[in-house]
């Protein structure tokens, strides 16, 4: 096995011609057992069969009609007789026939007299005439004894027929021991007819065998030169297979292989060629992927194709991780750009105003409003962005009142959408309009409630959007409380310095008495 396995293509080639040739006298052998009972011996054989039942079918039959004298039996038994003698005749002439008529009305009478034998298929007939011209061609002898032997059975059956008309006109004894001798005298030449049948077909497997190995000879001498050409036709397409593997193995995918031929060494040239465009397209999302292009997908060929497989999951991957780290990116200079709005000392008013403007930009919100608590923790509108409040029903919310006092309460963000009235009012100037979706933020520092920003937008919030807001949100409300606290501080030094400058004026006073 292992020395098969180590031979060079052209010497395996060249064992499998040899292996070829085998086969052929295999098959040649083969052949010589399968024409021992070819179609032609057969359909004779068959023929003679069928003589012989019509024959003796029809001395049944007339016996029958001697004990019955039932005429159906008679006409039957005349019927078959006179099929039988035509067998009989037909088998007699058909040494002479094909010299008397040509090919193509010599084939119509082979078929016209055994056409049951034949199976009403003309091309059998087709074969059986060209096959006994064959053995006219060769002056085969056994051809020639078989027709006299089947002028002899005809001969003989006329005599029968004439015993039988005899019998009919009188059934004597005499009468009938002569139709049993002429009976046993067709019987005989019977038994010679299928000797002779016998002798044709030895004569046609001894035929048979010469022709089997000129054929085996020469199929094996074209078999071995086509083994050559086919060798050569293999092995200069794989010298350029293996060119392109070489240049593959250096990296370079540009490589084409060019063969002409269908065969399988052409099919491996364009699966290789088909890899290499794979390849190459694979290299091309690659490098889509270097520049964060991951939009772009491999299509597999198939279920197996693992590779592409893997790249298309690589690559979505690199998109979830691309857009997790920009939806952070994002979340992180929201809140950057937030406390870069809030830094210095602002005024309460300034703070809301400019950080509800920054929410809605940066949001792209449509609409957006900012409620402070008082002392008496009711909610006083202070900011607002695009907003219209015709009926004043908003200016002023108390805790628990509504979504937006609810949220006061519960100290959680509420989301609300598909509010059609008693809602905000988004204006733009040309138009307003109720937006479909409100998003309530309660503004607490260290458990304290310092109020409520609500922001509308025509489309949901997404969950990246509404982490960013109860983050700001916490920010906002640090910087709002910081703001209180800074007022309340300025509102006790400004009441501390007019106490102050008031008990100076006093003392005085005080001092001029």
């Amino acid at each position: 096995m292992n020395l098969i396995k180590n031979l060079k293509i052209r010497h395996k080639l060249y064992l499998i011609s040899f292996i070829s040739i085998l086969s052929i006298l295999l098959v040649g052998y083969t052949a010589n057992y399968c024409v021992q009972t070819s179609n032609v011996v057969a359909i004779i054989l068959k023929g003679h069969r069928i003589h012989n039942v019509n024959f003796h079918a029809s001395v049944r039959d007339f016996y029958k009609y001697l004990t019955t004298h039932d005429t159906t039996d008679l006409v039957s038994a005349r019927q078959k007789m006179d099929y039988s003698e035509e067998l009989a005749l037909a088998f007699s002439t058909i040494a002479t026939r094909p010299y008397q008529m040509s090919s193509e009305n010599f084939t119509k009478s082979v078929y016209t007299s055994f056409h049951e034998a034949l199976g009403d298929d003309y091309t059998l007939a087709q074969l059986t005439a060209n096959r006994v011209k064959f053995l006219l061609w060769f002056k085969n002898p056994e051809l020639f004894d078989a027709a006299n032997v089947a002028q002899k059975v005809y001969d003989a059956q006329i005599l029968v027929k004439k015993s039988m008309q005899n019998i009919l006109i009188s059934p004597s004894i005499e009468n009938i021991r002569q139709l049993s001798d002429d009976i046993r005298i067709v019987t005989g030449y019977e038994k010679q007819f299928a000797d002779s049948i016998n002798a044709i077909n030895v004569h046609v497997v001894s035929l048979l065998d010469l022709v089997i190995i000129l054929i085996v000879i020469v199929l094996g001498t074209v078999t071995l030169l086509i083994s050559l050409l086919i060798s050569s036709s293999i092995s200069n397409p794989i010298r350029s297979i293996i060119a392109s593997f070489e240049e593959l193995a250096k990296g370079d995918l540009n490589s084409h292989i060019e063969i002409d031929s269908k065969d399988e060494i052409g099919r491996l040239g364009q699966a290789i060629n088909n890899t290499l465009a794979v390849l190459r397209n694979i290299t091309q999302h690659a490098r889509q992927i270097a520049t964060g292009n991951y939009d772009n997908l491999v299509t597999p060929l198939s279920d197996k194709d693992e590779l592409s497989l893997a790249l298309n999951e690589m690559t979505h991957s690199l998109k979830t991780s691309s857009e997790a780290i920009q939806k952070e990116t994002w979340q992180k200079n929201g809140i950057a750009g937030l406390n870069d709005l809030l830094r210095g000392d602002k005024a309460l008013k300034q703070i809301t105003d400019e950080t509800l403007t920054y929410f809605v930009s940066y949001l792209d919100a449509r609409m957006g409003i900012i409620y402070l608590t008082d002392d008496h923790q009711l909610l006083h509108l202070t900011s607002s962005y695009a907003y219209v409040d015709r009926t004043g029903n908003f200016s002023e919310i108390k805790p628990g009142e509504g979504l937006i006092g609810q949220a006061v309460v519960e100290q959680k963000m509420i989301e609300f959408s598909g509010i059609r009235e008693n809602a905000p009012i988004f204006n733009s100037g040309l138009y307003a309009e109720i937006p479909n979706h409100l998003l309530v933020s309660p503004l607490v520092f260290d458990k304290e409630v310092a109020g409520v920003m609500v922001l509308a937008s025509m489309g949901k919030f997404s969950p990246e959007e509404k982490e960013f807001i109860q983050q700001a949100a916490a920010i906002l409300s640090a910087a709002i409380f910081s703001a209180i606290s800074r007022t309340r501080i300025q509102k006790l030094l400004t009441q501390t310095q007019h106490q102050t400058e008031k008990l100076q004026v006093q003392q005085e006073e005080l001092r001029q008495n």
